[in-house]
């Protein structure tokens, strides 16, 4: 073997263990000659596996902790000849769902007016601001009405920009 490819060398974060980075593909000038492939160092080793032609995850990645790895691998043909080369694999951003919402308030006085302020609601969003367009909302005091088969649906519900955003299931 004289040359070793990754392609794609890239996943996006967050996804499942054993998704694939990418295939090998490996330059002999022995064009009929097969190969075998094994991880043989790098920095980030342990987060790989090699599968077959393909390396895979062995772990979550997340971009936000770290957006670049770093694997060395080795193609090794049917004669026992042998090439290694450094991959760097990219792991591509995709827009985090917020993990917390805060009320900066959660009570009010009684016999307060509709359209009384009662806080401002704010979502933490693990991407900085990203695609949250809204980082405090206030919650204005209107009737409010529980239907006991909606709880567990939805905690919250505003509209922003004539969009209305809404909040993943809880419960």
């Amino acid at each position: 073997p004289t040359d070793l490819t990754l392609s794609p060398a890239s996943v996006a974060e967050d996804q499942p263990r054993d998704t694939v980075v990418g295939t090998f593909t490996t330059e002999d000038t022995d064009a009929e000659d097969t190969h075998s492939y094994r991880l043989v160092g790098g920095a980030d080793k342990a987060l790989f596996n090699i599968k077959g032609d393909k390396l895979v995850t062995k772990a979550v990645l997340d971009y936000e902790t770290k957006s670049q790895y770093e694997v060395i691998v080795e193609a090794k043909d049917s004669g026992n000849l042998a090439h290694s080369e450094t991959l760097i694999i990219n792991v591509e951003n995709v827009n985090d769902a917020p993990t917390d919402i805060t009320l900066s308030s959660d009570s009010i006085a009684e016999n307060e007016p509709a359209g009384t302020v009662v806080g401002n609601l704010t979502l933490t969003d693990p991407d900085g601001v990203g695609e949250v367009s809204i980082n405090a909302i206030p919650l204005i005091a209107t009737s409010l009405n529980i239907d006991p088969s909606q709880v567990g649906v939805k905690l919250w519900e505003f509209e922003a920009e004539y969009d209305v955003k809404s909040s993943p299931a809880i419960g």
